[in-house]
């Protein structure tokens, strides 16, 4: 059985706390949640009241804040199902992609790996790459468990992948490298 608190766990090792970079396209962020394109968060309003106050103890705020993030995360975690997936490692990694670069694209990669490991559609049919876990995504990936250290696998590869071209077309995004490139594990 996966569990989605060793999977949140492992993730925000990488998101680590509040950050305004300025080559970062998603602005402020804390904890991986950006403002930019999650502006109703809840933690956000906690956030700003926060910083009004002048010297912020960010220790005080990651353990006032911990409900906010775990709640916006568990939804992300629960869109894809990924409870009912029996392999960790691929759970993790789905959710991590999610969490760095949308659900959207943790499923497109998760759908182009299914495509890819499906014996030229003699076993199962190719999934449309819509990046929506639909009911057919969903059935092909529980059916697959044979497969999902080997899904797992293409699915990191795409990942690495997506980062070079993200660095290839605006170089100014290699100021992530290190950071994204850390995430990228088997296992």
């Amino acid at each position: 059985m996966v569990m989605f608190s060793v999977a949140l766990t492992k993730t925000l090792q990488y998101e680590g706390g509040y950050s305004n970079h300025p080559n970062d396209k998603g602005g402020e962020t804390y904890k991986g949640i950006s403002r930019v394109h999650f502006p109703e968060w809840s933690g956000w309003a906690y956030l700003d009241r926060a910083a009004t106050k002048g010297d912020v103890d960010w220790i005080q705020v990651g353990i006032d804040l911990r409900f906010h993030v775990e709640s916006f995360y568990k939804v992300i975690w629960d869109l894809m199902s990924l409870d009912e997936i029996d392999h960790q490692p691929l759970a993790d990694e789905l959710f991590d992609i999610a969490v760095n670069m949308g659900n959207g694209r943790a499923i497109k990669f998760l759908q182009e790996a299914l495509n890819v490991l499906n014996r030229n559609q003699t076993l199962y049919p190719d999934l449309k790459v819509d990046g929506l876990f639909g009911p057919v995504t969903r059935a092909q990936l529980l059916e697959r468990k044979e497969d999902y250290e080997l899904i797992e696998k293409v699915v990191v590869v795409l990942r690495g992948a997506f980062y070079l071209d993200i660095m290839r077309a605006n170089p100014t995004q290699e100021a992530f490298a290190r950071g994204w490139l850390k995430r990228i594990q088997i296992g």
